[in-house]
C-alpha cells in the first residue's frame, strides 16, 4: 500500500488495519513519492522522519515498511471502503518514549486547529473560555504544540482557507499563567517534526488525564492513539472521522460546540 505521509496518516492506517491484520501474511507499506514530492518539496529530512515514523508503526508482523517501493495508492478513503471501515485502538507505546512530567493530575491542549472555520472559532469563545477556564480550576494545563502555524503548501490551499490556525495565543491569554505547564515548541509546517519530541508529547498525551483537541489532523490521531480519553470539537465533513465514535473508549468527539462543552465540565 503507498499511504499518504502525514503522521496522521500513519495512524490512521493502523486504526483501520489493525483489526483485519491477521487476515494477511504480509501489510507492505511505503510512502507516496508524489505526495511527499506535491506538498513538501522532496525535503529530505521530511523523508527521514517518515522513514523513522514508518519503522515505528510497521515493524511488526504482518506490517512491513519498503521504502521507495511502487504499491497502488491507498488513500485513508480507499482504506475505509476496500478494507475495512471499523477503527480499533492500536498499541502504538512504540511512540510513548520520553521523561514523565510528575506534575499530578493534569489535561493536555493541543495548540493546531483544522477544519472548524476562524469565524466559527470565533462565535464560540463565549462557551470554550469559560468551560477551559473551569478545566483549569481543576487540573493543571499542559500546553502541547507549535505556537505559530506556519504558512505551507498543505495549510495555504483553497479547502484549507480560515481553517488551519494556531489556538496557543487564544489559550495563553485567558489561562492563568500558574496553571499551565507550557511544552510548547516555537513553530512546525515548513519545519519538519522532531522524532524526539513527538515521543515526548506522546507520554504527555498517555499520562494525562484527557487531551483536549479543536478541529481534526495528527494532534487528534496522535491523541486517539495514546491517551486515556480524548475530549475534541470538530467541524469537517470527513465520513472518515464519523467513524471514530465506535471503537473508541474514552473518546468524546462532537460537531455541537454545546455537547462539547458538556463534555468538558465532565472531564
Amino acid at each position: 500500500m503507498d499511504i499518504n505521509v502525514g503522521i496522521g496518516d500513519h495512524l490512521f492506517l493502523r486504526v483501520f488495519m489493525d483489526g483485519v491484520k491477521d487476515r494477511y501474511d504480509q501489510i507492505c507499506i511505503t510512502h507516496s513519492r508524489p505526495g511527499m514530492a506535491f506538498w513538501h518539496n522532496n525535503d529530505a529530512k521530511r523523508w527521514e522522519f517518515n522513514l523513522q515514523l514508518g519503522k515505528m508503526l510497521f515493524s511488526e508482523p504482518p506490517y512491513m515498511l519498503v521504502p521507495n517501493a511502487r504499491y497502488p495508492f491507498y488513500p485513508n478513503e480507499r482504506i475505509v471502503k476496500e478494507v475495512n471501515d471499523k477503527p480499533v485502538r492500536p498499541n502504538v507505546d512504540c511512540l510513548c518514549v520520553g521523561k514523565s512530567l510528575n506534575i499530578g493530575k493534569y489535561v493536555v491542549l493541543t495548540t493546531k486547529q483544522r477544519q472548524i472555520l476562524l469565524s466559527d472559532f470565533e462565535a464560540a469563545k463565549s462557551k470554550i473560555t469559560p468551560a477551559l477556564q473551569d478545566l483549569a480550576k481543576r487540573y493543571t494545563i499542559v500546553i502541547l504544540g507549535e505556537r505559530e502555524v506556519q504558512p505551507t503548501r498543505e495549510y495555504t490551499a483553497d479547502v484549507n482557507r480560515d481553517r488551519v490556525y494556531g489556538l496557543y495565543d487564544y489559550f495563553t491569554s485567558i489561562l492563568p499563567k500558574d496553571r499551565i505547564v507550557d511544552l510548547s515548541i516555537p513553530a512546525l509546517g515548513v519545519i519538519c517534526s522532531d522524532m524526539s519530541q513527538l515521543r515526548q508529547d506522546c507520554l504527555v498525551m498517555k499520562e494525562a488525564q484527557a487531551v483536549v483537541t479543536f478541529g481534526i489532523g495528527g494532534n487528534l490521531w496522535l491523541s486517539l492513539c495514546t491517551a486515556p480519553r480524548t475530549v475534541g470539537w470538530r467541524g469537517d465533513a470527513e465520513q472518515t472521522t464519523d467513524l471514530m465514535h465506535s471503537g473508541f473508549p474514552g473518546l468524546r468527539l462532537t460537531k455541537d460546540i454545546d455537547q462539547f462543552i458538556q463534555y468538558l465540565r465532565g472531564v
